[in-house]
């Protein structure tokens, strides 16, 4: 700091942004003098000492909130870890999503097939949950696994920072309850469930012979339902925003506004290729915006699942920005 005569010393121990100096010093670089804001007293002081309340009565005693500090940096941290657990299931959920339909979207001449051969659609509609199942069993124990030996990986050294920073005695080992393993493969299994059942549902009203045309013009219909959904899940969130009140109304506006913004997607992009396709004048311009509206229904779990990727990216770099600087700020 030449500005001020006082040469600066750089030390790794202290938090960023935070200047450590004599109050002597401090009072005189800040023009003080004679001001002080807060004291620290030592819990050990002389026997013969006089009385606070004697030498400085304007004082006011507070008693250290260390631990409610510690809480509400605790209560942030698993803020943050919950908000972004939610915006990977959502992501994924719709990439399963996706995955399903196109599966199914290459098994429907298959299915068209064994059913005109006399083979029961109550029957191949069991068998393919069946077959989702196993897939999802098998993927989710080995996303638990995996999760647990990174979790094992990055204990010692979340347990050396917190014994670090707040002397706190944190076990280095990670204990393997059941109950992970369990609400792991259930998520896994829940989520298969809900992201399969849009196609197992359009599997058993599929009529016998259908082309992809139709197909289309299918999901197409549905669109306007979508619609009315995305918009009440948005009048949702715009309420929950005005007059909701906690944690659990900020979630669910959160979780309202992404889920209705992924199911307004498809009917808006439709909406506006149709409204570029009827102002083309010139044929090749009208065959191309007709040709993508045509592709929107297959791409439309693909979009959604972007639409929510790229949420979640902006999301997660916000909530750890803001816990970077929440955790600045606390020390």
């Amino acid at each position: 700091m030449p500005e001020t005569g006082i040469e600066g010393v750089a030390s790794p121990d202290i938090a960023p942004n935070t200047a450590i100096t004599d109050i002597g010093v401090a009072q005189r670089l800040l023009a003080r003098d004679g001001q002080i804001d807060r004291l620290i007293l030592a819990p050990n002081q002389p026997l013969n000492r006089p009385p606070l309340e004697q030498i400085a009565p304007d004082l006011i005693l507070a008693p250290a909130q260390d631990s409610g500090d510690v809480a509400r940096l605790t209560d942030s941290f698993h803020l943050n870890l919950t908000a972004f657990g939610l915006l990977s299931f959502a992501v994924g959920l719709f990439i399963v999503h996706g995955a399903i339909g196109l599966a199914f979207e290459q098994r429907r001449s298959m299915v068209r097939t064994l059913r005109a051969l006399g083979a029961p659609l109550r029957r191949l509609i069991a068998l393919m949950a069946a077959e989702l199942a196993l897939l999802a069993l098998v993927a989710g124990g080995i996303g638990v696994a995996l999760g647990y030996v990174m979790a094992a990986a990055l204990m010692p050294d979340v347990a050396a920072t917190l014994r670090g920073l707040y002397g706190a005695d944190v076990s280095g080992q990670l204990t393997l309850r059941p109950v992970w393993w369990l609400s792991g493969l259930a998520i896994a299994m829940g989520g298969t469930a809900v992201a399969a059942g849009g196609a197992l549902w359009s599997l058993a009203r599929m009529p016998l012979l259908t082309g992809a045309q139709a197909w289309a013009s299918g999901m197409s219909r549905r669109w306007g339902l979508q619609a009315v959904l995305a918009v009440g899940m948005l009048a949702i969130s715009a309420g929950l925003a005005l007059w909701g009140q906690g944690l659990v109304a900020g979630f669910t506006m959160l979780g309202a506004l992404l889920i209705g913004g992924a199911l307004a997607l498809p009917p808006l992009l439709a909406l506006l290729l149709t409204g570029a396709e009827s102002r083309a004048r010139a044929p090749v311009a009208q065959w191309f915006f007709a040709d993508t509206r045509q592709q929107v229904p297959g791409l439309s779990l693909a979009l959604m699942a972007l639409l929510l990727a790229m949420a979640a990216n902006v999301g997660v770099s916000t909530m750890v920005s803001s816990f970077r600087l929440t955790f600045i700020g606390f020390l």
